[in-house]
């Protein structure tokens, strides 16, 4: 009789262990997906993936299991990227501008004025539109597997003299990166490109090598540059637009039914990053005008003569992209249909 009660107990205790234990148990992980991200820890681009990640795992009961990588602790963004094309990470996001020497035709998110000031609207054409899907899916010839493309944040310039008019913009050496589309963004403004490090930004402003930059509010306040700016010029020239990528090789690998999960995973992950962005915005806005940065808003009619100015950029990007023309064609039909 004892016997018999004790080897019930035995098979209650590991049912119930079983079913505690939830899904993950029953299903160990097939497959593996470290992300890295080159943001801090309560980074909305950190924020973005741990969500994801967690979802992915939920959905597919525990057979993909994750951890996320902040910090650049892999590597900085250039790295990371590379690290997907050989396998040995399965996922990254970060701004797309890093993403331009793999991959080039990703710059026309960087063209300066191509966005409307409607939020909605460039969110819509950069999560749904089919400029981001065709680059999505053609990503995978470098290596790469496209998952989302997500719209941060507009950018805004800093200075050290006050912009009210284009031609306040002559002759200011602005921070940039080596990339030809925002060479000639400052070019066509009148004003003198710097190519400097991300990490070297705030000594050149500090030091006068560079006398002005452009970014988010967030990144803008994050990195300190209202330290040594007096500034900020209120123009959304254009929009901080940023990419979750996995391994191509990595992504191969995974049965249709996890793909999926993963791509409707991160498409809606655009959400949850997208007010993180709004959080980190505000609260920026607030500390730097508190600490004296002040605020200028270029008025509609010189925010159209800036806009005109920067129109032959697209050229630069037609001229040096495979079929660049037909996705700047594709980009302004995205923009028109979704502005309707």
């Amino acid at each position: 009789m004892w016997r018999m009660l004790w080897k019930s107990a035995l098979v209650l205790a590991s049912v119930s262990i079983l079913v505690g234990a939830g899904p993950a148990a029953v299903f160990s992980a097939e497959f593996t997906m470290k992300c890295g991200t080159p943001g801090a820890a309560t980074d909305p681009l950190t924020k973005q993936v741990e969500w994801g990640l967690k979802e992915i795992e939920k959905r597919s009961t525990g057979r993909i299991t994750g951890k996320v990588f902040p910090a650049s602790q892999l590597g900085g963004n250039i790295q990371m990227i590379e690290q997907l094309q050989l396998g040995t990470l399965e996922c990254t996001n970060g701004a797309v501008a890093f993403l331009s020497g793999a991959y080039p035709p990703v710059t026309i998110f960087d063209l300066p004025f191509v966005f409307p000031e409607n939020p909605e609207v460039t969110r819509k054409v950069v999560k749904e539109g089919k400029t981001a899907q065709w680059l999505l899916d053609d990503m995978g010839r470098v290596g790469l597997q496209g998952l989302a493309f997500h719209a941060s944040s507009y950018k805004q310039f800093t200075t050290n003299k006050p912009v009210r008019k284009l031609d306040d913009m002559s002759g200011i050496k602005f921070r940039t990166m080596a990339s030809p589309i925002l060479l000639e963004q400052f070019k066509s403004l009148g004003a003198n490109a710097v190519p400097i490090a991300f990490a070297e930004t705030y000594s050149a402003l500090q030091t006068g090598v560079a006398e002005g930059q452009e970014n988010p509010y967030w990144a803008t306040h994050k990195m300190k540059f209202f330290e040594v700016q007096k500034y900020l010029i209120e123009s959304n020239h254009g929009v901080t637009v940023t990419h979750v990528l996995a391994s191509k090789k990595w992504w191969d690998r995974l049965p249709a039914d996890l793909r999926k999960i993963v791509r409707e995973v991160f498409r809606e992950a655009e959400e949850v990053y997208w007010q993180e962005n709004q959080k980190a915005d505000e609260e920026a806005i607030k500390i730097m005008k508190a600490a004296g940065l002040q605020f200028i808003k270029l008025a509609p009619e010189e925010r159209l003569r800036f806009r005109k100015a920067t129109e032959k950029v697209k050229n630069v990007y037609i001229n040096r992209i495979e079929k660049g023309k037909m996705l700047v064609d594709m980009l302004e039909a995205d923009i028109a249909a979704f502005s309707k």
